[in-house]
């Protein structure tokens, strides 16, 4: 069958589709290219939703409003001539969830570790998502290294350099499309602990408290500790003036040294008599 014909000639060419983007939960804005032939009228388009909503525009985009938060919508574009005929209609374009993006979390704050950093900011509004289906990532800079969580307020970055100054961005994520990122943190330098080599401190008074049998002492590099079982805490003054009470068996320590790493008996370097009776 022939094609139709207008006083000017052929009817316009097709559009090609694009992808269409939000601009609110009820409204998406429809992208296309113009046809390379127009004919000799003047050339109006057409977006028309698989929801049945339609928009009419001299040019790319064209906004379709009306639509339904949540749904799931595909455009078609038609090409319009003034002389009365019109192109058929382009193909489908990519799918688009309705809805609002999330806005961008603020007031981001970060603190360095030893080769990582934390960072602490503030959830935005949601937009459609419920607070549940919104993931926060955050983004080093330098690096681009990036740490991600569902409905969170912190993440913690890591494989940082030590010694080099970093910023955070973050920006929240839904299936209705991604915040803008935050204004950039404070910046921080992660550090590596002092090093301190094996055995640097020598062990505790092996007094033994009345009741108690000694266990043994392990050091971490800085503090001493002397274990005793006794079933509670016993008190063993450190080096490196740190003085923590430690508890035997299955308790642990009340309190860590500042710098680790500590273990309890078994592990770690081991003075005096060998450890005695099984931990609880």
């Amino acid at each position: 069958m022939a094609s139709p014909k207008d006083s000017g000639g052929k009817i316009p060419g097709v559009p090609t589709i694009g992808t269409p983007t939000l601009v609110s939960g009820t409204a998406a804005n429809v992208v296309f290219t113009a046809p390379t032939y127009v004919g000799k009228g003047t050339i109006s388009y057409r977006a028309t939703s698989s929801s049945g909503q339609s928009a009419t525009g001299s040019s790319s985009p064209i906004q379709v409003t009306g639509l339904t938060a949540g749904s799931t919508v595909t455009f078609t574009v038609t090409a319009i001539s003034s002389n009365g005929v019109e192109s058929v209609a382009s193909s489908s374009s990519p799918s688009l969830v309705m809805g609002v993006a999330p806005s961008a979390p603020t007031s981001p704050s970060a603190s360095g570790g030893n080769a990582e950093a934390t960072v602490t900011f503030t959830q935005g509004a949601t937009g459609t998502a419920a607070a549940g289906d919104v993931t926060y990532r955050v983004v080093s800079s330098p690096g681009g290294l990036q740490a991600t969580g569902v409905n969170v307020t912190s993440r913690t970055v890591t494989g940082l350099t030590n010694g080099t100054a970093y910023t955070f961005t973050v920006r929240a994520e839904s299936v209705y499309g991604n915040s803008a990122y935050s204004a950039a943190s404070n910046s921080v330098t992660p550090v590596a602990p002092p090093y301190f080599p094996p055995n640097f401190c020598p062990p505790c008074a092996t007094s033994i408290p009345g009741g108690c049998t000694y266990i043994g002492i392990t050091c971490d590099g800085q503090v001493s500790y002397q274990y005793y079982d006794c079933g509670g805490c016993q008190t063993c003054a450190g080096t490196g003036g740190y003085n923590g009470a430690y508890r035997d068996g299955q308790c642990g320590y009340s309190a860590p040294p500042p710098f680790g790493p500590s273990f309890p008996p078994p592990f770690g370097p081991s003075f005096g008599p060998s450890f005695g009776p099984s931990f609880k």
